[in-house]
């Protein structure tokens, strides 16, 4: 009996060990399910290719929609695609026209926080689905004493829930500081004063 509590117990902490690794995955959508494919259409005309809906998100492709809004793709380097239009006060630039440092700084301080904030996202979603996953299981387990517990009464599910709420906390923390810097990132685009 205790080495089958033992192995059970060796499984828990591999499986967990799996989860948090899964988690590292930077922004992927791999595995992700789209829920709904879209046409779209800029003045009338339909964009070639489709819409994908994932998570409530829509996302275009973007050569097409680019082209179809009278722009190019410049360049795609360094996992950014940089897109430019032929009518330049619809441009990622500012009002001059020249692209400054505080711009690009700009720019990847908001990337930076998207990656984080879909990062966290990916891991309460694991770490929800575990402890959902634990607590559904409601077995009981044997310490090296013998004594049986059940997962919510330990103290690793105190640190689960801890872990979840944090991790909640600074999505929102980071929704917010987001908002603030694409308001700045619209000033600078001259979009707004």
């Amino acid at each position: 009996m205790k080495k089958f509590v033992v192995g059970v117990i060796c499984g828990a902490v591999v499986s967990l060990g799996i989860s948090v690794s899964a988690a590292e995955i930077k922004n992927s959508f791999v595995g992700k399910k789209v829920q709904s494919e879209m046409t779209v259409s800029v003045n009338g005309k339909l964009v070639s290719g489709t819409a994908i809906v994932i998570d409530g998100a829509s996302y275009l492709p973007v050569r097409a929609f680019t082209n179809a809004v009278g722009g190019k793709v410049e360049s795609i380097k360094d996992g950014r695609i940089s897109v430019v239009t032929k009518d330049e006060s619809n441009t990622n630039k500012p009002k001059n026209g020249a692209r400054t440092k505080e711009l690009e700084n700009a720019e990847e301080n908001v990337s930076k926080k998207r990656v984080e904030r879909d990062n966290l996202k990916f891991e309460v979603e694991s770490l929800e689905g575990g402890i959902k996953y634990r607590i559904d299981e409601d077995k009981e387990f044997m310490d090296m004493e013998g004594n049986l517990f059940r997962y919510k009464d330990t103290q690793e599910y105190q640190n689960d829930l801890k872990s979840l709420a944090d991790k909640k906390a600074r999505i929102e923390q980071l929704d917010k500081e987001i908002a603030e810097l694409e308001k700045e990132l619209d000033k600078l685009y001259g979009f707004t004063k």
